[in-house]
């Protein structure tokens, strides 16, 4: 199901043809300020993109969207449908995913693309979550009331299609916790090398100042 078309300042593309397959479930239209992205219908007023009598198929949301003048569409999602939001986590210029996101990307191992802002990835599945928080640092899931932009921007070696993954779901966020305690293993490590050359450079003016005496 989709809703129509979207309006943001922070801009995101249409979903093009090539997404149709991998996007066959929703869309949604949406405009608002800077920082968010309010679904909008036709006459202006905002939707609920949890509401499937707000919602259409894609096809007709990308239609609703060329009319009027959207930045792009949506993916609400519920009905089956999951979201794995994973910000911060890929270079806009160079297109790197940072490993501890490509690894929640391979093990949930269903459609994924690049989120509107560039430095996040978005991953749709079939399935559902297990009860429990759902969001951590810059991981979260969602299988009801909410709703991605989308841009069609697939992401390389990812599966084209939305795939049936709840027991992969189920394992994320234990993926994610270890990635997380990765890169604070590689932030205090970074640490102790700087403290390294900080005492190794303190040492030298040590005895410069020695021989100088």
């Amino acid at each position: 199901r989709g809703c129509g078309g979207s309006r943001s300042t922070n801009g995101g593309a249409a979903v093009s043809n090539d997404g149709g397959p991998a996007l066959a479930g929703l869309a949604v239209p949406a405009t608002g300020r800077e920082g968010h992205k309010i679904p909008t219908g036709a006459n202006g007023k905002a939707l609920d993109a949890t509401d499937p009598a707000h919602c259409t198929d894609l096809l007709t949301a990308l239609a609703w969207c060329a009319r009027h003048g959207c930045d792009g569409v949506g993916f609400a999602l519920g009905d089956g449908f999951v979201g794995v939001d994973l910000d911060h986590c890929r270079d806009p210029d160079t297109g790197h995913v940072e490993a501890w996101a490509m690894a929640v990307v391979a093990q949930v191992d269903s459609y994924s693309e690049v989120s509107p802002s560039g430095t996040g990835v978005h991953v749709l599945a079939h399935g559902s979550l297990p009860p429990g928080r759902r969001r951590k640092g810059d991981l979260e899931l969602y299988d009801s009331a909410r709703f991605f932009t989308v841009t069609a921007m697939h992401l390389a070696g990812t599966p084209t299609s939305c795939e049936e993954r709840t027991e992969a779901l189920a394992t994320v966020e234990t993926l994610e916790q270890g990635a997380l305690r990765d890169r604070q293993l590689d932030f205090l490590v970074a640490i102790e090398g700087a403290l390294a050359g900080q005492h190794e450079l303190l040492g030298a003016l040590r005895e410069v100042a020695i021989d100088r005496d």
